[in-house]
């Protein structure tokens, strides 16, 4: 049969022109010669009870000797070539027809290439239908050979023969190359297309997640990525089963695949797979594969971290997808991307990490959403017609036990009513004034905190989530006043400081001020001596007219005297004007104002240095008494 399949694909190459539907050929004399030769081959290296288990050597050389061009046929990716072929041609062509209308077109060289990619294009696109057409006769010429002979693939259906398909078929040929792993994936579905006795979906999908599962800790960096193709589009179809149970029904109608059990004697009652025990595989089928990824994520050898990397980055679209094991499986990739020291595995960790989070809308069987807390709500208080007081007795006068069941209500807070108060006599509560100052302030805050606690431990979620946002909004304004008082603190002591070293400038200048009056009056002569003086002058007039003599000595001696005491006078007040810089002249009460008259006014100013400088060296006036 499988020779007679590539007879056909030959065939059909040849006459693409050919109708796609044609009749199945007989085989040849020398192409049945060759398939017994080859079956003869075949059981030299096959288990000897391989076609015990259930299988015939005719499936198993069919297997092998198909390809993946020979059971599918990409048609969505020919229609879509096609097309963008087509367009860029429709394109050309008006960039063509423009620069047609030029003059010299013919030797122009731009319209030269364009017209020779133009006609390269036109040949491509006529040769890929070509290709198209005999790609879809040679896959009609396939479907149709293994139409006629698939009841004799299973011999004896059964958990066995489903076992020897996965173990002989399967499994040797998945990690080949990625064509290999496409081609088990779509003879599978192929099965299921054909709808073939003795082919059971779920038997076989419990057989190869034990199986080939094993094979992830033990592949190469290539074997992992094939590895994790086969994944995608074996999940894939379940995915597509699951989703949606009209499309369900519709694929398993009629089909023998889905059949609950194996059924091998004609007329026995058929049990079908229920949708639900599709759902519950899936979950069971993906488990068992995160088992085994979690074990290679964990693992200490680098190399089998990184497949398991490789390989969940491959089929991270259809596997996982059940919301524990997706998150399970995030988490545990993000831990590596945090803790792993190799850069390139750390690196395979990050970009896993985006595509598995990009895949979140599309996990199944969420959890429901939980409280956040943990804890359940808790009911409202009770209404506010319970705290009208019972029988007439008011909060004070009522038994403990009533003012229990009020707290445990909520309502002991609540204020007592109007008419309630007015009449007759007080509160308890209220005759219990708290103290002033302190005291009573810290009272007052602790019942407030109780009364507080009690209410909020029996209000609901929405009143505590309120309370907490007041209580958030007075710490903000406790914050910023206190933000505020520490800003007008060290604005007051730069103010104290600043006003502190100017006094210290004042007082400072009024010492200096205070010294220069002192040494100015220090300087001056008594008022006795003043008396003296003007005692002296009217005897030294009255001499003078007495006798020349004397008077001519006097005044001799009172001409020297005044040299000298004018020098001195002058260095006093030279060191007056340098204790007084602040523009301020000293003055001394005790100190006689000077006379105005013209006559005595030279011999006053020379007496009053005389005597400044004798009194100065304690001399006196001692030699003229």
């Amino acid at each position: 049969g499988a020779a007679a399949a590539a007879a056909v694909a030959a065939d059909g190459k040849s006459s693409s022109n050919a109708a796609v539907a044609a009749p199945v050929e007989p085989i040849r004399p020398e192409s049945q010669k060759t398939l017994l030769e080859l079956e003869r081959v075949v059981r030299l290296y096959l288990p000897k009870a391989f076609e015990e288990e259930g299988l015939s050597i005719q499936f198993y050389t069919i297997f092998w000797r198909l390809s993946l061009q020979d059971i599918f046929t990409p048609t969505e990716g020919y229609e879509k070539a096609i097309a963008s072929i087509s367009s860029s041609i429709k394109q050309l062509d008006g960039t063509k027809k423009s620069m047609e209308r030029d003059r010299d077109h013919t030797h122009s060289r731009d319209w030269k290439a364009l017209k020779k990619e133009v006609a390269r294009l036109q040949d491509f696109h006529q040769k890929l239908k070509e290709e198209q057409l005999a790609q879809a006769y040679n896959h009609q010429k396939v479907i149709t050979r293994l139409e006629k002979e698939k009841g004799q693939w299973f011999s004896k259906p059964g958990p066995h023969a489903t076992n020897a398909f996965v173990a002989e078929m399967i499994c040797p040929r998945v990690l080949t190359s990625y064509s290999d792993a496409l081609f088990c994936c779509r003879f599978v579905r192929l099965l299921i297309k054909l709808r073939t006795p003795g082919f059971q979906l779920l038997d076989f999908y419990n057989s190869w997640t034990v199986m080939l599962t094993q094979c992830i800790r033990c592949c190469s960096e290539q074997e992992a990525q094939i590895f994790g193709v086969f994944l995608r589009e074996m999940m894939a179809y379940i995915l597509h089963l699951r989703r949606d149970e009209q499309t369900y029904q519709a694929e398993m109608h009629g089909n023998p695949a889905f059949h609950r059990n194996y059924y091998t004697q004609p007329g026995t009652p058929v049990e079908w797979t229920p949708f639900s025990d599709i759902r519950r595989g899936h979950n069971k089928w993906e488990n068992r594969i995160f088992r085994a990824t979690k074990v290679s994520l964990t693992a200490e050898d680098w190399m089998e971290r990184r497949n398991a990397l490789l390989l969940l980055s491959q089929c991270h679209e259809t596997f996982p997808v059940v919301d524990k094991y997706a998150r399970a499986i995030l988490q545990s990739v993000e831990h590596m991307r945090d803790q792993e020291e190799f850069s390139d595995v750390k690196t395979l960790a990050n970009s896993l990490v985006v595509k598995l989070r990009s895949q979140r809308d599309r996990w199944l069987d969420k959890a429901p959403p939980t409280n956040p807390d943990g804890r359940r709500e808790k009911k409202p208080a009770a209404s506010a017609s319970a705290a009208v007081p019972v029988d007439g007795k008011r909060p004070a006068e009522q038994a403990p036990s009533d003012r229990r069941s009020r707290r445990d209500n909520g309502e002991e807070n609540k204020p007592p009513d109007a008419t309630a108060v007015g009449s007759g006599e007080r509160p308890a509560k209220e005759l219990k004034e708290p103290k002033e100052g302190k005291d009573g302030k810290d009272v007052k805050e602790s019942k407030e905190g109780k009364t507080r606690d009690r209410t909020e431990s029996k209000t609901p979620k929405e009143a505590r989530e309120s309370k907490e946002a007041r209580t958030n909004e007075k710490e903000s304004k406790r914050t910023a006043g206190e933000r505020k008082d520490r800003e007008r603190d060290k604005l007051q002591e730069r103010s104290t400081k600043g006003a502190g070293e100017k006094e210290a400038q004042i007082g400072d200048r009024k010492r200096t001020s205070s010294n220069a009056a002192g040494s100015a009056s220090a300087n001056a002569p008594p008022a006795t001596h003043a008396e003296d003086r003007q005692d002296k002058r009217r005897r030294v007039e009255r001499d003078a007219d007495g006798g020349g003599g004397h008077s001519t000595a006097a005044a001799t001696s009172g001409s020297s005297r005044a040299g000298g005491g004018g020098a001195g006078g002058a260095s006093d007040r030279g060191a007056s004007d340098r204790h007084s810089s602040y523009g301020h002249q000293p003055r001394n009460a005790l100190t006689s104002a000077p006379e105005t008259s013209a006559s005595s006014s030279t011999y006053y100013r020379s007496q009053t240095t005389q005597s400044s400088h004798d009194y100065r060296r304690g001399s006196g006036y001692s030699s003229h008494t």
